[in-house]
């Protein structure tokens, strides 16, 4: 059949390396099968993908328009959905390590660390003018979450995270004096590290009701990830007292959001609490939940024809891609473009910097990259938003491709935490 055909062009152009051949074959024969004559051999199939789990994802044919058979469509669809939701599940969860007891120089256990969690340790001493040392730091790690086992190392070392770094990694340096030791300080849900790092009290003697107690957490998460924003919903903060006293907000709907910064591994947000009685010590147990937008797989849009009139788009998952038109302004040329999402999931509505970092570039007939000179936003709203990008294409757009970057759908992390004895200034 045509579509049998088309379909295994693709998977064909599939990379095959090492055991991942495997796999690729796996995927190859079942995704021929959800073409079979019987709807029980294409059900299989199709339940068959999902069990091979989210690493299957990058061998999925990409480009769904040229796939003439409209269920296998649905069926890839479907496929890639659930391995992304799969895959969004596995993202939530800690990563883990496991290093036998012994000594270890700290190169190679930060080597180590990297190969096992996904997650890039960069020692930025040399760039700070910091005199570098090469410890070597004790290990016995079964099983141990990320974060746990780094601080673990890191106070032995005499080192701490600094979380503006870039490139996708988290860099450290040496503490000083001033800082304190990490264990013990911060709580760990998931592959977040959260730690209270101020306490501040503000008794308004004028108007009693602006008084407050605000506390600051230190919000980090595991390098491998890229959050789009984080968010603390205040309806879900129960804090207890030395008196045994629970107490909850008296306006729920207040909810603390950061955006995540480009290069960065931790944000900071404070909790406005209402100030207690000076009876008051401590708190003694406050719980509450993070929330965190992150983006799925990124996905590569490609439109061609970009002389002709007529408007253009593509989707994959849960993105939708449109080129509406490729119009000459003076001595440049503009494509007009958007991007909505089916499940934008608030992504979109407050927090769009993460949008505007996408890759977007054309490619000419010999496959040369040109990368933008410019862009400038064009339309938003709570699940869309367009953009101009500006290029200098001296012979016009005939011959080009225009290529967009961008993740295909948007998922929520719901994590819970608990902090315990916080001291009261």
């Amino acid at each position: 059949m045509l579509t049998t055909l088309v379909l295994a062009g693709f998977l064909l152009a599939q990379p095959e390396t090492g055991s991942d051949a495997d796999l690729a074959t796996q995927v190859r024969k079942l995704s021929r099968q959800l073409d079979a004559g019987e709807l029980s051999a294409r059900e299989e199939a199709e339940e068959k993908l999902i069990k091979l789990g989210p690493s299957a994802l990058p061998l999925l044919p990409a480009d769904l328009e040229k796939i003439t058979s409209a269920e296998i469509k649905q069926r890839l669809v479907r496929v890639r959905q659930q391995l992304e939701r799969d895959q969004a599940e596995l993202t939530a969860q800690a990563t883990l390590l496991t290093l036998p007891a012994g000594d270890m120089p700290l190169t190679k256990f930060l080597a180590a660390l990297e190969k096992q969690t996904g997650n890039k340790i960069v020692d930025m001493r040399s760039k700070l003018g910091q005199e570098i040392k090469a410890p070597t730091v004790k290990v016995d790690f079964q099983k141990v979450p990320f974060w746990r086992a780094l601080d673990q190392v890191l106070d032995e070392a005499s080192m701490v995270p600094y979380h503006y770094g870039g490139d996708g990694a988290l860099a450290i340096i040496a503490r000083t004096d001033e800082n304190a030791s990490r264990q013990n300080r911060g709580v760990y849900s998931g592959p977040f590290r959260i730690e209270p790092t101020q306490i501040y009290a503000k008794r308004d003697l004028r108007s009693p009701l602006h008084s407050l107690l605000q506390i600051t957490l230190e919000i980090a998460w595991e390098p491998r990830l890229t959050p789009i924003n984080i968010e603390h919903p205040l309806d879900e903060v129960v804090w207890v007292d030395d008196a045994g006293h629970k107490n909850k907000f008296s306006d729920p709907t207040a909810e603390p959001v950061a955006e995540v910064q480009p290069g960065t591994t931790a944000v900071e947000l404070s909790l406005p609490l209402p100030l207690p009685s000076r009876a008051v010590k401590k708190i003694s147990s406050l719980k509450g939940k993070v929330v965190a937008l992150t983006p799925g797989p990124v996905e590569v849009f490609t439109f061609d024809k970009l002389a002709e009139s007529k408007k253009q788009q593509i989707s994959k998952t849960d993105c939708t891609v449109f080129v509406d038109e490729v119009k000459k302004n003076n001595d440049v040329w503009e494509v007009q473009m958007r991007v909505r999402f089916d499940k934008a999931k608030g992504a979109l509505e407050s927090h769009r910097g993460w949008v505007f970092a996408n890759e977007a570039y054309m490619l000419d007939a010999s496959g040369t990259k040109i990368v933008n000179s410019g862009m400038e936003s064009t339309s938003q709203s709570e699940d869309e938003v367009g953009v101009a990008y500006v290029f200098d294409l001296k012979d016009g757009p005939a011959g080009h491709k225009f290529v967009y970057k961008t993740p295909a759908s948007i998922h929520k992390i719901t994590l819970d935490y608990e902090l315990k004895d916080l001291e009261l200034p």
